[in-house]
């Protein structure tokens, strides 16, 4: 697939590739390639099994992407382990470093009937998202950083171009408000951090209007895992509910 896929682009004349790995990364199919910078979201427990059984041996497999010489960004780590896998690395291979900081705060939810996003500050200005989970707050000043970057490396990449690329950002599946009254909202989340971040959207979007979570889950790999943390996270006097057919 990644051969057809690189055949493709080829094809196609692209100008730019946004190349994500698959799985990992050190051994993935994808790193054949020579990037003009890479770029690290955040670190979960996933995939275990291939990865490792701890956020340091996951972090070192995708530590795997960074190249020699080429600069790396990353959303501020919470895991100090994991930022000391990603900056020794990046040391090693004397890679240019760009942090983005996990600022909580300027994150607006704004909505009018069917109408919403996600407003955000960075760059010192405001941005609106059309991805409308909260942690997209953090993916988009990361790819803010990139295209900034990426600028001065010679792209041409406008004002209006990343208006236009964050607001119209289409991602179905990830929390996909299918109604708003009532409240139904449809999230492939699939390890803890995923769940972790669709309940803090939840609560940021629906929480005022329903005072619960109220949720239904489809357990497949780990859901004794998946059901203690939905339940950790519940508010005091909240409401859960998870499915138990496959």
């Amino acid at each position: 697939m990644t051969g057809m896929a690189l055949l493709h682009f080829v094809e196609k004349q692209v100008d730019l590739v946004v190349w994500e790995t698959g799985l990992g990364g050190r051994l993935d199919a994808t790193n054949v390639v020579e990037p003009e910078c890479c770029v690290i979201t955040g670190i979960g427990w996933d995939h275990m099994e291939y990865l490792g059984d701890t956020l340091e041996k996951i972090a070192t497999e995708k530590a795997g992407i960074l190249k020699k010489g080429v600069p790396v960004l990353w959303e501020e780590f919470t895991d100090e382990g994991v930022s000391r896998v990603f900056a020794n690395r990046a040391g090693e291979l004397d890679c240019e470093v760009r942090v983005v900081s996990r600022a909580e705060k300027g994150i607006q939810c704004v909505r009018s009937g069917d109408a919403a996003a996600l407003k955000i500050e960075s760059q010192g200005r405001e941005w609106n998202l059309g991805l409308l989970g909260i942690y997209q707050a953090g993916n988009a000043r990361l790819a803010l950083a990139t295209a900034e970057l990426l600028g001065e490396r010679g792209w041409k990449i406008t004002e209006e171009a990343k208006e236009r690329g964050l607001a119209e950002a289409s991602w179905p599946g990830r929390f996909q408000v299918l109604s708003w009254e009532p409240p139904w909202v449809l999230d492939g989340a699939h390890n803890v951090q995923g769940i972790e971040g669709v309940l803090a959207s939840w609560r940021a979007w629906f929480w005022s209007a329903t005072g619960t979570d109220r949720f239904r889950m489809c357990p497949r790999k780990g859901a004794g895992s998946h059901g203690a943390t939905s339940r950790s996270l519940r508010e005091p006097g909240s409401v859960g509910s998870r499915s138990h057919t496959p």
